[in-house]
């Protein structure tokens, strides 16, 4: 159970923590407040934070699986929201991720062994 968000996710669900969309412009001007909502409600990338126990077995390929602590995209309406403690959540099923990033990539180099890099 994830302690700090007192949420677990059941079955296929996934919990994606949404990035808070700065009230500044690049430039330090102020956004209005309906653009900044308007920005925020149009993301469609987070960090996955919790998954259940069934997510992503339609994938037989277990290294392929998305793992906690990885970016990933979804589709932009889906899953439901859930505001805690002034943080933005998404609550949605696994098939509506459409791309992830891991945080540690294993590459093989020119000897054939494999390495960790950071992206």
């Amino acid at each position: 159970m994830n302690k700090k968000l007192e949420l677990e996710p059941v079955g296929a669900k996934l919990i994606i923590k949404i990035e808070e969309i700065s009230d500044k412009s690049k430039g330090g001007l102020f956004l209005p407040t309906a653009e900044v909502n308007r920005r925020q409600d149009s993301l469609t990338e987070g960090i996955l934070i919790a998954k259940g126990p069934n997510a992503f077995d339609f994938i037989a390929d277990k290294e392929r699986h998305p793992q906690v602590g990885d970016q990933v995209s979804f589709v932009k309406y889906s899953g439901i929201g859930k505001k805690i403690e002034e943080q933005e959540y998404r609550i949605l099923n696994d098939e509506d991720l459409y791309a992830y990033k891991r945080q540690q990539v294993k590459l093989e180099n020119k000897n054939g062994r494999k390495s960790k890099k950071s992206k």
